[in-house]
Parts: C-alpha cells; sequence; structure tokens
C-alpha cells in the first residue's frame, strides 16, 4: 500500500478499508476498546444525571463529576503504561494514588491486593466502586480519627471477587439507613455492585470503624473477565 514520504497511511486509503493497516487482531482490539469506551462515555452521561440533584451549582457538579470520570480513566492509564491488560493491584493502586494525591495522603494505607487480571469491561466499575468508597472513607470516615487508617483488600476466592474497604473511623451512626441517610457515593457505589457488577455490597462494623465489602460471585466475574480488551 502507498504511503506518505513521513511513512504513514494516506486519509484517502484508509477512507476505503477500515484501519488497513492493522493485523486482524489488532483490529479486533481497537473495535473492543472503542466499544469499551462508548459505553464509559454513556456512563458518564449517567454520572451528570445522578449528580446533578445533589449540586447546587454549575461548580458542584463539575467537582462531582471529575474525580469519577478520572476514576473510569484508570483502565486506560494502566492500559497506555503497562502494554497490557489492567491488574486488580495496580487498579487499586492507581485509584489510592489519585485520590490521597487529592486529600492530602494523611492516611496510612494498608494494601492487600491479589495480582488479578482485568478485563476493560470489569475495570471500569471496579475502578468507580473503590473510588466511591475509598473517597467517602477519607471525607466522612477519618475526618475525626487522630490516626486515621485504610486497609484496601481484594483476591479472588472460591466463591468469587471479593474487594473491601476498611477504616478506623466512627462507623456508622445508630439507626444508618442506606436508602435514607447515605449521599451521592455510597448511592452509586451500591448501584454499581448491582447493575454494572452483578454482585452485592455489605457494610460491616468490625469493632471500631467501617468496612464496605464487594462481591462479584465466580460466574459473574468469568461473563465479565471473558474478553479482556471488552
Amino acid at each position: 500500500m502507498a504511503q506518505t514520504v513521513e511513512g504513514k497511511i494516506p486519509p484517502q486509503a484508509l477512507a476505503k478499508e477500515p484501519l488497513p493497516h492493522l493485523a486482524a487482531y489488532s483490529r479486533r482490539v481497537a473495535g473492543e476498546v472503542c466499544h469499551r469506551a462508548k459505553n464509559d462515555l454513556q456512563t458518564i452521561a449517567n454520572l451528570i444525571a445522578l449528580a446533578a440533584p445533589y449540586a447546587k451549582s454549575a461548580e458542584d457538579l463539575a467537582t462531582a463529576v471529575e474525580g469519577r470520570v478520572g476514576a473510569l480513566s484508570v483502565c486506560y492509564t494502566l492500559v497506555a503504561g503497562e502494554g497490557a491488560q489492567p491488574r486488580l493491584d495496580l487498579m487499586a493502586e492507581e485509584v489510592l494514588r489519585r485520590l490521597l494525591w487529592r486529600y492530602g495522603g494523611l492516611a496510612q494505607v494498608e494494601r492487600q491486593v491479589q495480582e488479578l487480571p482485568l478485563s476493560l469491561r470489569i475495570c471500569s466499575p471496579l475502578s468507580l466502586w473503590l473510588h466511591e468508597v475509598v473517597g467517602n472513607a477519607l471525607i466522612h470516615g477519618l475526618g475525626r480519627s487522630s490516626r486515621p487508617k485504610l486497609v484496601v483488600q481484594g483476591e479472588m476466592g472460591r466463591d468469587g471477587l471479593s474487594l473491601s474497604v476498611t477504616d478506623n473511623g466512627p462507623g456508622l451512626p445508630s439507626g444508618f439507613d442506606l436508602e435514607r441517610h447515605s449521599r451521592l457515593g455510597l448511592r452509586l457505589a451500591k448501584a454499581v455492585a448491582i447493575n454494572d457488577l452483578r454482585g452485592r455490597m455489605d457494610l460491616n462494623q468490625p469493632g471500631r470503624g467501617l468496612q464496605v465489602r464487594l462481591t462479584v460471585p465466580a460466574e459473574e466475574l468469568a461473563n465479565l473477565n471473558r474478553s479482556a480488551w471488552q
């Protein structure tokens, strides 16, 4: 195929055949990544609609959406940086890095996260879920702790994927009800757990503090993790 002096494919050639200069596998991967990006853009539109009732101004809405859009971008950051499909431990590390930078990094963080390969399809909602739960802990759970600490754990067990965030804050107030008392963050985390990840989210109080646990059944995880790039 003819090329320009710079060695690039002429625009008129690209118009005749989609990505003719790529191998079949590369074309398939590019198509799957574009499909995932399209779905993530739809998720962003849904996030704006969900956040709008909580915002008192355009600035409030922009703030509410900014970090969440960044969370959805984590999987693409990992792919670009590593040249391979994302992993659970790297995803968690990147989400934590961004949130700790944003909120000052005052908390001690313990990480116990497995090196589990993730498809783009599951990495995006997992990143968003972790962003919501860790952000909620940093803002609401650890503000009154003299020695704030977070423990993030993630592993694939016999029953499926378990991902949890535990803080040593004051825990939930007496009579707390997720549906009536929580703000956007935990509501969104629960919606992602059920609708996007087909799992469940539990709130536990192991002594002092709060543990938020996501469980994705093994069968659902296999379906979501079937194609690396989609």
